[in-house]
């Protein structure tokens, strides 16, 4: 899921520090802010993404493997010729 830029909104609200982009895989979510940040939740026990896992050790593992999937779907993505390209 890619959300584009919103230079309108509150310049704390995400979205307002650029393209944002997420990849949902098991019960994890991963979030690449528009400042290049990124937030990790488990969104099965954390339902208000209130608890960012991102930086706990037993999380790394998850966090390569859904960088990767995020990387391969915004690769396979730019891949796709757009209308404009047609």
């Amino acid at each position: 899921m890619e959300l584009n830029h919103a230079p309108r909104l509150p310049k704390d609200a995400p979205i307002a520090k650029g393209p944002m982009k997420a990849v949902l895989q098991d019960s994890l979510r991963l979030i690449r802010n528009g400042d290049g940040r990124e937030e990790l939740f488990d969104f099965t026990h954390d339902r208000t993404d209130s608890r960012d896992l991102v930086a706990l050790p037993e999380h790394q593992e998850d966090l390569k493997t859904l960088r990767e999937t995020l990387s391969t779907l915004a690769a396979s993505r730019s891949a796709t010729p757009t209308l404009s390209q047609r």
